[in-house]
């Protein structure tokens, strides 16, 4: 049950981290613990609110597509458990739920995959990120986005979520399983 019976919902998105030979796939929720209907029925900008699922890098297709489909579905059933504005409060939840030890060591170690669910045209895009690698900046490959008809099976995403992580980069200083990149999941 998502928390506000304001908003007009138009997107739902989720992130995974593929870190320490693990993909963890997090919950997200708009911003703010307590939404104030004086915002209106505009949907807020999202924030990371719970790990959904951890799951082994050599789960199957179908695994991954039914743990971003469950994230998807809980987008905004709950509220980040820190402060809107307190970063070092958000930095350490998202460090604890992955098992780093901070924000900097899973940003420098990790590769990143963002899902956003378009309500309204009914379709699913997935975007690799990029990892300082192409740009000095850790942010999402736009042109090498993957779409998905909202309609597709947990196999389907499961499958494109592999595909997107493939095209992600690791930062240029990883420390961490240096030269090792995540198997492929599995059709």
């Amino acid at each position: 049950m998502k928390r506000s019976p304001t908003t007009v919902y138009t997107y739902a998105e989720t992130r995974i981290y593929e870190f320490k030979n693990a993909y963890f796939v997090i919950e997200e929720c708009q911003q703010g613990q307590i939404l104030n209907p004086a915002h209106g029925s505009q949907q807020l900008a999202s924030d990371y609110a719970a790990l959904s699922a951890a799951l082994r890098t050599d789960c199957s297709a179908r695994e991954m597509g039914a743990a971003v489909a469950k994230a998807l579905a809980d987008y905004d059933s709950r509220a980040h458990p820190y402060g809107e504005y307190n970063l070092k409060a958000r930095n350490k939840a998202i460090s604890n739920w992955v098992g780093a030890r901070g924000i900097m060591d899973l940003e420098k170690n990790s590769r990143q995959v963002q899902l956003i669910q378009d309500l309204l045209k009914n379709s699913l895009t997935i975007f690799p990120y990029d990892n300082c690698i192409a740009q000095p900046w850790y942010g999402p490959m736009e042109d090498c986005a993957i779409t998905l008809p909202g309609t597709a099976s947990c196999t389907d995403i499961g499958e494109a979520v592999c595909q997107a992580f493939t095209l992600c980069t690791y930062h240029p200083e990883r420390t961490e399983n240096r030269g090792q990149r995540s198997s492929s999941l599995p059709a």
